[in-house]
């Protein structure tokens, strides 16, 4: 069985090899469309709706944070959590999605997106792993797995080396980065 990372990678990977997504970026590339991270998340919940693996999901999931951690805010949301089926029916798998017009940038919301959740009240906790999927102009294997170190290591969180993943989506300026 692939781990919750490699079901995450393909899951992406097919999202963005769709031919419809690859000329919807291009066409955002074209006009210079900015703000557009809402649209990708639509597109990525019809995609998951149909999904033969998953077993079901939930957009924008509300936790209470632990008063403990952070006395700025009551609850926080999570932008995906979904089952893979055949799996533990009270376990997700939680994935934050970020956008940005610098891979630097979106790298670094995505790590301060992983801090927010980090506050997050244990009695809530029903995630079985976390995993943040940003979408920046394409790149260097080396800069985003050298920025994605960086802020690992600003924001002191361990990262599995194995579970960082950076691809160029075909035919468009964008990559996709996992971890």
């Amino acid at each position: 069985m692939k781990t919750d990372f490699q079901f995450t990678l393909a899951l992406v990977e097919d999202f963005f090899q769709q031919p419809a997504i690859q000329s919807r970026l291009q066409l955002i590339t074209q006009h210079r469309i900015t703000g557009w991270e809402i649209w990708l998340q639509v597109e990525f919940a019809c995609f998951i709706d149909t999904y033969p693996e998953i077993g079901n999901w939930y957009r924008e999931c509300q936790y209470d944070i632990d008063k403990r951690r952070s006395n700025t805010r009551k609850s926080m949301a999570i932008d995906f959590a979904f089952r893979r089926k055949h799996t533990n029916k009270d376990k997700y798998i939680a994935l934050e999605v970020k956008q940005s017009l610098s891979t630097t940038q979106c790298i670094h919301n995505l790590f301060k997106d992983v801090e927010k959740v980090w506050h997050m009240k244990s009695s809530e906790d029903d995630l079985r792993s976390m995993w943040c999927l940003g979408i920046h102009p394409s790149s260097s294997q080396v800069e985003v797995r050298n920025t994605v170190m960086k802020y690992a290591k600003k924001y002191d969180f361990e990262l599995d080396n194995g579970c960082i993943e950076y691809q160029l989506i075909e035919g468009t300026d964008w990559g996709f980065t996992l971890f």
